[in-house]
């Protein structure tokens, strides 16, 4: 069995100073129990006749009471250094595995359950606690304490040290035996906690459509299933726990009975002092606390070691080299834009027979809005994230500036892109918050943005207005709603180039035509990239680009394409009678 008090995970010098002070404060816990023994064994000593007197007893007992204290700051101060180390750890795997996922991309992504992801983030990490804060910190002490009392014991009684470290070996191996068995149904745990996360998260995006096909209630044994699989995974683990108590705790109860009856025996053939039979006889439990400890934590720590083997196997998953490069060349961008140009670009996800884009090629100069259309699976969103780097073409090259994008400084140039995705996030914060993503900026420059996107009606019928909590529950935002916050983050990052993919999806028509009144010029200020399906925005561009079926089939102004192309005949016919079209 792999140990997995082997897998430290410290990678900074605070993280590592903070667990060898943890360490140390709890060793050093674990070793004051000798003069605790030794001063409450004079203690008693001094009571009887041919003790010292008064004096004596007092002093003892005054000692053993500081060393208590001081065992109970030291302990103290080892939970407090030990939950903050756990607490760095934490923040930092959460970081590491977050940003790995924004490197890898969506592609990459997906090879993972969505699910999978939102538990190893949430409750996976979370679950760490057991492992970082108590299992590790304490096994310094599970070390020092028993060699400390197993080398006094040989000092004072050989016999008592031979019963002390003969029994240890077979304490270890029924311990290692029901460990075996507690990783696997540990690890099956594990896993069936990522199955119900994932079944559930997939449940809740598509009960709309479940709904709708009347397939919603067929998932209610589906998720009964999957929880009753977690809920017998669960019982078996805690099982395990409880047999791997009942082992410890029935061969301590023997090996100290052991130790005391020798003890005891010598004792009354007055063979043994009693100071020193009564020290051994307090020092023998302690010297299996520190296993026992150890075989009731190692259960819970379990969960964060399985954690961890999924955080080492994220960061391992290798980056496509497009998204490797730091450090390198950084094209010219200016406020205005930059140039964008596609040169026979052929992308095909892994699997998949049929190309996601082939041989596209175009251009896009500075100051320049172009709208990206055609049918579902054209092609629209593999184009956006081919310009975020998140995939790699097959062949051809992509242009930002004049520099080959494999030659960019992905970082340097991520900081002057916006992005407004399909399906916006928010989060459990303020709207100001939501907006600014916790940056900086002026409530002046945050009112700009909302007015820019139609937010500022919204604010207004909120009850704190910026400072109010968005907490899904009481305060919630429609579709339409999310759609503007995007669009505001986007407005007050001013990028030099702008990525939008379907941004007025949500949007009715009489609310979309007032946006792009304000919004279309603000776009045509700086290079600009809009994924539609709408008409009115199509329209609204200085160049439209038709795909289907991954090739680039057509492009030109909207004008031009108006009557040419079947795609915005069928954008016509979608959008018959209303009034955008007047």
């Amino acid at each position: 069995m792999r140990s997995i008090s082997r897998q430290l995970p410290i990678s900074t010098p605070q993280e590592r100073r903070t667990f060898l002070l943890a360490s140390a404060a709890s060793a050093l816990a674990g070793l004051l129990v000798l003069p605790q023994a030794w001063y409450l064994s004079r203690a008693v000593r001094s009571v009887f006749p041919r003790a010292d007197g008064a004096h004596a007893w007092f002093a003892a007992l005054t000692a053993f009471f500081a060393v208590i204290a001081a065992r109970a700051v030291l302990m103290t101060v080892a939970k407090w250094l030990s939950q903050r180390f756990a607490s760095h750890v934490k923040r930092r795997i959460r970081r590491e595995m977050v940003e790995h996922m924004a490197a890898l991309g969506p592609v990459e992504v997906r090879r993972h359950p969505a699910g999978a992801w939102r538990t190893w983030l949430t409750d996976g990490i979370d679950g760490m606690d057991a492992y970082l804060a108590s299992y590790l910190p304490q096994a310094a002490g599970s070390a020092a304490v028993p060699i400390a009392i197993l080398a006094f014991a040989a000092v004072e009684d050989r016999l008592t040290a031979v019963i002390l470290a003969g029994t240890v070996p077979f304490m270890v191996l029924l311990l290692v035996l029901v460990g075996q068995a507690a990783q696997k149904a540990t690890d099956r745990r594990f896993e069936a906690l990522e199955r119900l996360g994932g079944h559930f998260l997939d449940v809740v995006r598509g009960l709309w459509t479940l709904k709708v096909f009347g397939r919603s209630r067929a998932q209610v044994g589906i998720i009964e299933r999957v929880a009753d699989d977690y809920r017998r995974t669960t019982m078996k683990v805690l099982r395990l726990a409880f047999l791997s108590s009942l082992v410890t705790e029935l061969f301590t109860m023997v090996s100290i009975g052991l130790v005391a009856v020798s003890l005891g025996i010598r004792l009354l053939n007055g063979r043994m002092d009693f100071a020193a039979a009564f020290v051994l006889l307090l020092l023998a439990p302690e010297y299996y606390l520190p296993i026992r400890n150890a075989g009731a934590q190692y259960h819970a720590a379990r969960d964060g070691a399985a954690m961890l083997e999924r955080h080492r196997e994220v960061l391992e998953t290798p980056i496509p080299a497009v998204r490797q490069r730091d450090g390198g060349r950084t094209p010219f961008v200016s406020p205005q834009g930059v140039a964008i140009e596609f040169r026979h670009v052929t992308v095909r996800y892994p699997g998949a027979e049929k190309p996601a884009l082939e041989d596209v090629s175009f251009r896009i100069g500075p100051r320049e809005l172009v709208a990206v259309v055609g049918p579902s699976g054209a092609g629209k969103s593999t184009l956006l994230a081919v310009l975020l780097g998140f995939i790699r073409p097959e062949s051809g090259e992509v242009f930002i500036g004049g520099v080959p994008l494999d030659e960019i400084d992905l970082g340097a140039f991520r900081r002057h892109l916006g992005l407004v995705a399909q399906e916006p996030t928010w989060f459990h914060a303020t709207l100001r918050d939501n907006v600014t993503w916790n940056e900086p900026r002026s409530d002046a420059e945050v009112r700009e943005a909302l007015v820019m996107s139609g937010l500022d009606h919204v604010v207004e019928r909120l009850p704190a207005g910026l400072d109010t909590e968005l907490d899904g529950e009481r305060v919630q935002l429609s579709g339409g709603e999310r759609q503007r916050l995007a669009l505001a983050r986007l407005v007050l990052r001013r990028p030099a180039v702008a990525l939008l993919d379907e941004p007025t999806r949500s949007l009715d028509l009489a609310t979309e035509r007032a946006l792009e009144e304000r919004l279309v010029p603000w776009l045509r200020a700086r290079t600009s990239i809009a994924v539609v399906h709408r008409l009115s925005l199509a329209l609204a561009a200085d160049r439209v680009l038709v795909l289907d079926g991954g090739r680039l089939v057509e492009q030109g102004r909207p004008e031009e394409l108006l009557l040419a192309h079947g795609y915005f005949h069928a954008m016509l016919s979608r959008y018959r009678g209303e009034e955008v079209l007047a």
